[in-house]
């Protein structure tokens, strides 16, 4: 974004404030709780350097901050409810002692985390009346590409 905007140090700019917010972040929970610590802190860090961009890319591009961040906050919680199923289908999975059984688990917690994503941020698309941005484009190239699939077999 930033090239095109003929703003080649912004790229650097939000690199350092990435590796300047990541690494005490990261060190931070390391050193406090160990690998699910940095795993929220990576999370945590990568909120923080979303947000950062966003906000900048409003202010170059002139526009208003709800064109950025309704798009955003709709992928933020078709996530969340993604988030959501996975960790149900796991909890009532169980306890797995076998490879086939952990693939089996592993299987069904992505088809389900796919298919709640895919329905929860329709499901937003649809409340928020089906605005132009990211679920229109996808849908649009499916589209262009079932057509294009359909006209080469008739």
């Amino acid at each position: 974004m930033y090239l095109v905007l003929r703003r080649p140090k912004m790229t650097t700019y939000t690199s350092m404030l990435t590796a300047a917010i990541g690494v005490p972040v990261i060190a931070g929970g390391a050193y406090l709780g160990g690998v699910v610590a940095v795993a929220y802190m990576v999370t945590l860090a990568a909120a923080i350097n979303v947000s950062v961009t966003v906000l900048l890319a409003v202010r170059l591009l002139g526009t208003s901050s709800r064109v950025v961040f309704v798009p955003v906050l709709r992928t933020a919680a078709a996530t969340v409810v993604m988030s959501a199923a996975v960790l149900l289908i796991g909890g009532i999975w169980g306890e797995v002692r076998s490879i086939p059984a952990l693939l089996e688990m592993l299987g069904t917690q992505v088809s389900t985390g796919i298919a709640a994503f895919v329905a929860a941020l329709l499901g937003l698309w649809h409340l928020c009346g089906y605005p132009a941005g990211p679920e229109r484009d996808v849908l649009d190239e499916v589209g262009n590409l079932l057509r294009r699939h359909r006209v080469g077999k008739v």
